[in-house]
């Protein structure tokens, strides 16, 4: 309805539920694609806030698919666009979602970091 409308700022948020319920049912693929097609809709730049719970769970899906390189470049686009819409508990979510991916990583200094990131939050 909302591509037939041409109602892009809702079709944004539709497609972040599609993308959730094709990773919540394991389809990984179809869900990273549908998340990159919310990224690419020019209407996602007018909400910063669903921009960034988009790349937070296209890189969760990456993380699902064992691409922590590409889940963390999600992650790392994510976290100022949720901090730019104070929401605070999107943010620490980031963070943590950041922390797990350094420290699957090996990258020990990294999880630190956005460790010590999230402590502030609180």
């Amino acid at each position: 309805l909302c591509r037939r409308k041409g109602d892009n700022d809702r079709l944004c948020s539709a497609l972040n539920n599609l993308g959730l319920s094709y990773r919540h049912t394991a389809n990984t693929s179809k869900s990273g694609l549908t998340y990159e097609e919310a990224l690419a809709n020019p209407a996602i730049k007018k909400n910063p806030g669903l921009e960034g719970v988009v790349h937070n769970n296209l890189a969760m899906t990456y993380l699902d698919m064992g691409s922590n390189d590409q889940a963390l470049q999600h992650l790392k686009a994510a976290l100022p666009l949720r901090k730019a819409a104070g929401d605070l508990h999107g943010t620490a979510e980031t963070l943590q979602n950041l922390v797990d991916v350094c420290q699957r990583s090996g990258d020990s200094a990294g999880a630190a970091q956005y460790a010590a990131q999230l402590q502030q939050l609180h």
